[in-house]
């Protein structure tokens, strides 16, 4: 936990001495994401004393669609929706929402609203902040955030990103993440997302995250695409 922590400092220092060769993206308003992904969380039950008593594992799919674009330098909008598909009925269903983003070079925040069908589904806030180059390394953290495949990474998550703006080049952002499938408590653990260009306007993206266990892995891993488009 200690390593995690200071991993935002660490890297913040490191970009000083190699920095990530990035260039300007003058022509993309609009970045579409589609992704396919899948994992496994645990359904527990405990006893009143706290005990685990059972636990089984709940295999499950994501895949879904993200759109953002940019109505000037420092505004940007979301919109992402897809199917969460599990045995678990709780979780079973479509997702989406929407979200806006006010990005200054070194400061940026964000709200919007979150929502998951299936039985225990709910419509909530979700949050985005970010300290730090937004161009380079900085410490970022959301709630409930727009993500082409809902679930893979987390539902609160804190960590160093890098190269979130508008410029082409590999971007990335890391962490510790909350899982969003409850029983009893909501495991956490650590994630990554990745983009990495394949040529000026499609690129690849990988989502992954391993969270605690009682007995079985809880896991989540997605891969997709990003199209960039000109204006």
């Amino acid at each position: 936990m200690r390593l995690g922590l200071a991993a935002g400092p660490l890297l913040l220092l490191a970009w000083q001495v190699a920095p990530i060769q990035t260039h300007r993206d003058s022509t993309g308003r609009l970045r579409l994401s589609a992704g396919y992904g899948g994992g496994q969380f645990e359904r527990r039950t405990y006893s009143c004393q706290g005990d685990l008593t059972s636990a089984t594992p709940v295999p499950y799919r994501t895949m879904g669609f993200q759109l953002d674009g940019w109505a000037g330098s420092r505004s940007r909008y979301t919109v992402f929706g897809g199917q969460l598909l599990t045995n678990d009925t709780r979780y079973h269903g479509a997702f989406g929402g929407a979200a806006f983003a006010w990005d200054a070079r070194r400061f940026g925040l964000g709200a919007g609203l979150t929502g998951l069908a299936g039985n225990d589904g709910f419509v909530g806030p979700s949050v985005y902040l970010r300290a730090g180059d937004i161009d380079r390394f900085h410490i970022r953290a959301d709630l409930l955030y727009p993500e082409p495949t809902f679930g893979t990474t987390g539902l609160i998550r804190l960590g160093v990103g890098f190269n979130q703006g508008r410029l082409t080049g590999v971007r990335g952002f890391a962490g510790l993440g909350v899982s969003p499938y409850a029983d009893g408590h909501h495991s956490g653990g650590g994630f990554a997302e990745l983009a990495v260009p394949l040529n000026r306007s499609l690129g690849l993206e990988v989502r992954g995250a391993v969270r605690s266990k009682e007995v079985y892995a809880n896991w989540g891993v997605s891969a997709g695409l990003r199209f960039t488009f000109d204006k």
